[in-house]
């Protein structure tokens, strides 16, 4: 759990090592309670891999850029997640 002055909302970042990070402004502002509701979404997203498989559509989608139901699906796919 890390604060960052970069980002405007709570974000699950990193692939081998993921960690969280939160806006700086954010921690005093939050309760406690909001602030687990918050870590306990973003631990959900890393507990997923959520990072892994976006990688994976996003390799995808660059070998069938021609096809358009390969938009379709990662829009689906998306939505999903």
């Amino acid at each position: 759990l890390l604060d960052s002055k970069r980002v405007s909302g709570p974000v699950a970042t990193g692939f081998w090592s993921p960690c969280i990070l939160l806006p700086t402004d954010w921690i005093d502002k939050l309760s406690a309670e909001c602030r687990e509701a918050v870590l306990a979404h973003e631990l959900s997203h890393i507990a997923r891999h959520d990072a892994f498989w976006n990688l994976l559509i996003q390799m995808v989608c660059c070998v069938f850029w021609f096809q358009p139901l390969g938009m379709l699906a990662r829009r689906q796919l998306r939505l999903e997640m």
